[in-house]
């Protein structure tokens, strides 16, 4: 009898706090021999944990149920039900708008559960949550906005294509992570995903986009702040390779397009020179890069200058 409220007296002490009673209590167990706080305590087994778990999931109290979860997956490491636990803790962030976080739950299915039977279906999510980030989310989710976020999409692209690299969202999740490069201004990793696509994926419906953002890729890195000359020659070979290989493509008449801009700035940065030359009084030099223009751009814009400087040159040497 002492003893009984000896334990009794224990646990109202535990319990009072400053004149109050604390919310959280702490309960004696014989099982442990210790002082358990019922909030943090798990369920005898691993199915009614589960069940528990479920119960807040099914009536919409995502972090309540999250926590449930957890708290299997720490207590009962070895259940079949570890696996489940996981996958749906991932639902519930993802229920709630924690999109990275629900990300990583369900990766840690795959890292940890690698058997499991909804690797095709966890997949599709992180596809989903990637593309999610990269356009970003516009109805608004408690009051904020989700803005698009590259790097996260950077990252949850690539762990798709790893995930499964032959598998339904693998062509495409490499083409949205060259995108997120773009979008960057990451030429060079945006130019070797596109690369990927076509070297890991020749059946893939997405090789023709894939060749032509190469050539976009080169383009854009030969109109930087510095004129790279090797650059611009690269973007417009691929370009050209483009159009040979793809003549019925929907992007053939913007690729002709990006052929013209680029042989037009070709031809301005010869145009600029042979002015240099023509104004320092060295003629023989600058007719050489007026010559350059009609042969290699003849349909350039700044063609008909150069033959116009060409002709008033050749006029002064007769006079």
């Amino acid at each position: 009898m002492m003893r009984k409220i000896f334990t009794i007296s224990i646990v109202l002490l535990i319990a009072q706090c400053l004149g109050g009673y604390c919310q959280a209590y702490w309960i004696w167990t014989p099982d442990t021999g210790k002082f358990i706080n019922p909030k943090y305590a798990v369920k005898e087994t691993p199915q009614k944990q589960f069940d528990w778990a479920m119960g807040f999931f099914n009536e919409g109290d995502y972090k309540k149920a999250a926590g449930e979860f957890e708290k299997l997956i720490k207590n009962y490491p070895l259940s079949k039900l570890a696996s489940e636990s996981q996958y749906y803790m991932g639902l519930c962030y993802e229920n709630i708008a924690e999109y990275y976080r629900a990300y990583t739950n369900y990766q840690l299915v795959i890292d940890r559960y690698p058997y499991t039977e909804r690797v095709d279906e966890i997949i599709e999510r992180e596809y989903q949550i990637a593309n999610l980030f990269y356009t970003g989310q516009k109805a608004k989710i408690l009051g904020m906005s989700i803005l698009p976020a590259k790097s996260k999409a950077i990252e949850i692209f690539a762990q798709v294509v790893e995930n499964a690299p032959y598998g339904e969202y693998a062509d495409i999740a490499q083409f949205k992570l060259g995108q997120c490069y773009m979008d960057t201004q990451d030429y060079i990793n945006a130019a070797l995903a596109f690369k990927k696509i076509i070297e890991s994926y020749p059946k893939s419906q997405l090789i023709d986009d894939a060749k032509y953002q190469i050539a976009i890729c080169a383009a854009n890195s030969s109109t930087g702040p510095e004129y790279n000359e090797e650059d611009t020659d690269k973007a417009i070979k691929e370009f050209k390779d483009f159009v040979k290989r793809y003549p019925d493509s929907h992007m053939e008449k913007e690729a002709r397009h990006f052929i013209s801009t680029l042989e037009d700035q070709k031809a301005q940065k010869s145009f600029d020179i042979a002015q240099f030359y023509e104004k320092q009084g060295n003629l023989e030099s600058a007719v050489i890069y007026y010559e350059e223009i009609l042969s290699k751009y003849p349909d350039s814009e700044l063609a008909a200058r150069a033959l116009e400087r060409l002709q008033v040159i050749r006029k002064q040497n007769e006079e």
